[in-house]
């Protein structure tokens, strides 16, 4: 596969990368001897959206989870509710456009998915062996693209190095089966398996239904011995219950005879019986209407209590809000009293801040008037200060132009010195033509050296004046400063005294306000006492009353008692009855008839058992000629799932798949130590063991990257080794695989991608890391490489950059 034209629409890695709504990246406008090829940019700058977008499978693997198209929304790295992805691509000669749409509206999303081939610079929808023609759904297309290139697991495990993408080394054993099984084309076998299991499948339900009849069948022959037994049991317990009927039956007779004689002497007792039953009616009525006084004397009591409790609840309640306002009416008089006391006080302060507030007002307008005059001290302060700059400028211009000026003197005297003067050389001696220009330049600078003398001593003249100036509005910020001070002190005098000036409003009504609430106190102290007399009236009428009802009651309950003893007394002096007699007699009599007759319910249901218990066993004897050919079929089935799942084991993971494994594992050992020996020396040698040591020494199918280190001649997995190393060993893994498909499956991709892969490697192993990608370009007969990388270093010495801040 080899990515050819890239356009990004709406992806919010490019927009927040380099603030594009779209870009294009046209890959075939790079040289074509350009075989490993940068991506660049700062981190954030979209390059590995871009990078994730190279090829035509529905996934940006550093983003996905799993290489499924299932385990990755599009969605989650759109920044516009429309976006597209388009991709020209080749593979076998051929020319490809994948064309993804997105829209969302609302809570509804739609992807389109489309691939085209180029035929006669025409797009033409894809169409698969089977008849299957790309139709814009994803499912469509992700079934065609894997056609073409193969499984994406198998693709970004082998040439597409994502950022965060899972090590080789950490595959699991089934994980790694499926990738190799990809890899070495064992999908036949491995759907041949699949079949085998779906035979199994289907069996497994039929054979389950015939074992469950089969095992029904033992059940019932289980179940016939057993009714057999229980028929036997039912003869034997029907003739021991026929042996028993005729002494129940005369035990019946016997007990009827003896109730006829207990109601001969029932009848003799009547008369007695009913004088027992008056006295019973009469001594139950007085007890009754006892019990209703009783209870009428206990209403009395408790409406006479309810009635008192109300009436000393409501006047306790008039009592306690009397109470609150004897208390309010006590305090108002204190604060009243307080207030008259204080009033000299008041006073005094009414009138100290009357005079502290025309303090204030004059100040205030001496103050205001002192700040009208400072009004030109700050546009003379800006004087100072420039008069300041300009004299210090002055000075150094002035000293500037007189070591000028002493320098002019000095070179010009050379004029007499000069050897050269008056002879023939006197035209091309430079010292001396220097001499003659610097005696031409004193008068000049004489001048300017006496102006600048003037301007300083005009300018510090000038300076001078204004500091002088500056003096007299020095002591008017003194004055308004005291003033300032004298009347902030006044304000916190008077903000002192101003919770004493305002009760002043209070004090000329307090006089009147005291004596009424005197009087007011006076009323509830005497409402409180009568209430309270009342409250005592009330208990001694309660008091009385209860003790009267008392009384009465009494001695009307000491008549009724005696009337109920004397019914007792008679009630007792009656000759006992003897009802229990016939009672006892009726009860055994009832018993021996209900035990005959359960005797007899007995013998019926045991008749009617032992019918059942033969209707049974000749219908489960009659079920049972059936039972030797599903015995047949049971036994043939299981046959039949033996047969089918041994195949299915034997096409799986575990059969022929693990053993094709074991054969390409030297193979793609051999690769990866080839490039290893190539880029980093011997000191690295790799193999690949699908069989791994269990805790008890024993061998089991999995999967491990071991690694032999020369300089420490140590043996370990890749697993426990550092971050850097890792990087390596996984890297040659990785590009292993990639030369096993180029070289024995035939699958060429004919391009590598890898993101930020040598981030844990020190300077000198990124640099053999560039060296092991043309290797492995080499090799591979790839025709290119992207990669990115932050190591400026190693974009220097890629083929081409492609800078993404620039597309």
């Amino acid at each position: 596969m080899k990515p050819k034209k890239l356009t990004l629409t709406g992806f919010a890695g490019i927009e927040s990368g380099v603030g594009k709504d779209s870009i294009t990246l046209d890959l075939d406008a790079i040289s074509n001897d350009a075989t490993l090829v940068a991506l660049v940019g700062p981190n954030g700058a979209g390059k590995s959206t871009v990078m994730d977008n190279l090829h035509p499978y529905r996934i940006m693997p550093s983003r996905a989870t799993s290489y499924s198209p299932a385990a990755f929304s599009y969605y989650d790295q759109l920044s516009q509710t429309e976006a597209s992805k388009v991709l020209d691509w080749e593979s076998a000669g051929k020319h490809y456009r994948s064309m993804l749409s997105f829209k969302v509206s609302g809570s509804r999303r739609k992807t389109d998915a489309y691939l085209y081939e180029m035929i006669d610079e025409e797009l033409v929808p894809v169409c698969m062996p089977d008849g299957t023609v790309s139709d814009g759904k994803t499912e469509t297309y992700d079934t065609i693209v894997e056609h073409l290139l193969g499984s994406p697991e198998t693709f970004f495990t082998s040439v597409f190095s994502a950022q965060n993408r899972r090590p080789i080394s950490s595959y699991g054993n089934a994980e790694i089966k499926t990738l190799m099984a990809d890899l070495l084309g064992l999908e036949s076998i491995r759907d041949l398996g699949k079949r085998a299991n779906a035979i199994t499948a289907g069996l497994k339900p039929v054979h389950q239904q015939r074992r469950t009849e089969l095992d029904a069948i033992e059940r019932k022959r289980t179940e016939l011995d057993e009714l057999r037994q229980r028929s036997l049991a039912t003869q034997a317990n029907l003739a021991d219950l026929n042996l028993q009927t005729p002494a129940l039956k005369e035990a019946a007779r016997e007990a009827l005879v003896v109730v006829a004689k207990a109601e001969a002497e029932v009848a003799a007792e009547a008369e007695v019986q009913q004088r027992r039953a008056n006295l019973k009616a009469r001594l139950a009525e007085s007890t009754a209407r006892k019990q209703k006084y009783v209870d009428s004397v206990a209403a009395m009591l408790h409406a006479a209590d309810t009635s008192h409790y109300n009436v000393q609840k409501e006047r306790r309640a008039e009592i306690e809000q009397l109470t609150r306002q004897e208390t309010k009416a006590k305090a108002e008089i204190a604060r009243l009293q307080g207030l008259i006391k204080r009033a000299d006080a008041i006073n005094a302060a009414v009138k100290r801040s009357m005079e502290v507030q025309v303090l204030i007002d004059g100040d205030r307008r001496e103050y205001d008037a002192l700040q009208v005059k400072l009004q030109g001290a700050a546009e003379l302060e800006a004087l100072v200060n420039k008069s300041s700059v300009q004299l210090a400028t002055l000075k150094t211009q002035g000293s500037s132009a007189s070591g000028k000026l002493d320098e002019l003197h000095t070179r010009g005297a050379l004029i007499s010195e000069v050897p050269c003067k008056g002879t023939d050389l006197q035209g091309r001696c430079k010292l001396l033509g220097d001499a003659v220009n610097a005696d031409k330049e004193i008068p000049k600078t004489i001048a300017t050296v006496e102006k600048l003398r003037d301007d300083y001593r005009a300018a510090r003249t000038r300076l001078e004046y204004e500091k002088d100036q500056r003096k007299s509005y020095t002591e008017i910020e003194a004055k308004a400063a005291g003033l300032m001070t004298r009347m902030r002190g006044l304000e916190n005098e008077v903000r002192d005294i101003a919770t004493t000036v305002a009760e002043a409003s209070l004090l000329a009504d307090a006089q009147d306000q005291l004596t009424q609430w005197t009087e007011r106190l006076a009323e509830i102290s005497k409402s409180i006492k009568g209430k309270e007399a009342s409250i005592q009236k009330s208990e001694a009428t309660l008091t009385k009353d209860l003790d009267k009802i008392h009384i009465e009651s009494s001695e009307e309950l000491q008549r009724r008692d005696q009337e109920i003893l004397t019914l007792s007394s008679e009630l007792d002096g009656l000759p006992e009855s003897n009802g229990n007699l016939l009672d006892q007699a009726k009860t055994r009599h009832l018993e021996s008839d209900e035990i005959l007759k359960k005797h007899e319910d007995k013998i019926t249901s045991a008749i009617a058992m032992h019918k059942t218990l033969e209707s049974q066993m000749a219908m489960i004897e009659k079920n049972l000629s059936g039972t030797t050919d599903l015995q047949k079929q049971v036994e043939r089935l299981e046959q039949e799932i033996a047969h089918w799942t041994l195949l299915g084991k034997a096409c799986g993971n575990d059969g022929i798949i693990a053993l094709s494994i074991d054969d390409a594992g030297p193979t793609l050992s051999a690769y990866a130590n080839d490039l290893l020996l190539s880029c980093y020396g011997p000191r690295f040698t790799v193999s690949i063991r699908t069989q791994v040591e269990t805790a008890k020494g024993e061998a089991r199918e999995g999967f491990d990257v071991v690694v032999f280190d020369a300089e420490t001649e140590e043996e370990k997995s890749v697993t426990t080794m550092s971050g850097g190393e890792r990087v390596w060993i996984n890297e040659a893994l990785t590009r292993a695989i990639a030369l096993y498909l180029a070289k024995e499956s035939g699958q060429q991709y004919q391009t590598l991608f890898t993101d930020e892969a040598d981030g844990p490697l020190d300077p000198e192993r990124k640099r053999m890391f560039m060296k092991m990608k043309r290797e492995v370009l080499r090799i591979g007969g790839y025709h290119r490489e992207f990669f990115i990388s932050q190591t400026p270093e190693l974009w220097e010495m890629a083929d081409e950059t492609i800078s993404i801040k620039d597309l």
